[in-house]
């Protein structure tokens, strides 16, 4: 049986074995830990710039790390964890 990646609605990969059923339970469901940029923060988050920098500085976001001279970047696990306790929040 082969396997192959096919993105879903949350543009997530799942695994889909060669009939598209879902097998990801599988797979490790999830993503390895890796340093985002702020256009991908704001993706996941549907914020703006301007709104991620105040919540830093309000202390309501994770704190960007420094990564070079010119260049930040946000730990991927710390952004998933803030986006789950916003969305347990709601219910």
């Amino acid at each position: 049986m082969r396997f192959f990646m096919k993105n879903d609605v949350n543009t997530k990969s799942v695994a889909v074995n060669e009939l598209g059923t879902n097998i990801s339970k599988s797979f490790s469901s999830s993503q390895p830990r890796c340093i985002l940029r702020l256009p991908e923060v704001i993706r996941r988050t549907g914020f703006k710039r301007s709104y991620v920098y105040q919540l830093m500085r309000e202390g309501k976001f994770p704190q960007a790390l420094r990564i070079g001279v010119r260049s930040v970047g946000w730990d991927s696990y710390a952004v998933e964890q803030w986006i789950e306790e916003r969305l347990n929040q709601r219910e």
